[in-house]
């Protein structure tokens, strides 16, 4: 088939072989070869202290900035003085259809 590249093992004998070596294949499920479910989970196991303090510090956090925020919103609104140009444009058109 054209355009498929040719996958070749580098020579031990040959000190400086410029030839890459294959890349770790992935497996239909997300695994590394060699890495399995149970080393995952081994490896969160292994590091519980530090996710339960990253979840610890996070729910500090945010029950601090819940707190912090106001429990109210007060709104402020402000009328705009009514336009004068716009008040005698529509006098005429009241004056001009009432003839």
């Amino acid at each position: 088939m054209p355009g498929t590249p040719i996958r070749v093992k580098p020579d031990p004998g040959i000190s400086g072989s410029t030839v890459l070596p294959d890349p770790p294949r992935i497996s239909s499920y997300g695994e590394f070869e060699g890495q399995t479910t149970f080393s995952s989970l081994r490896l969160l196991l292994d590091q519980r202290l530090l996710i339960l303090r990253v979840a610890a510090y996070g729910l500090a956090l945010s029950t601090l900035f819940a707190f912090l925020i106001p429990r109210r919103y007060e709104a402020r609104t402000q009328l705009m003085p009514p336009d004068p140009a716009r008040e005698r444009a529509a006098a005429r058109s009241r004056t001009g259809a009432d003839r």
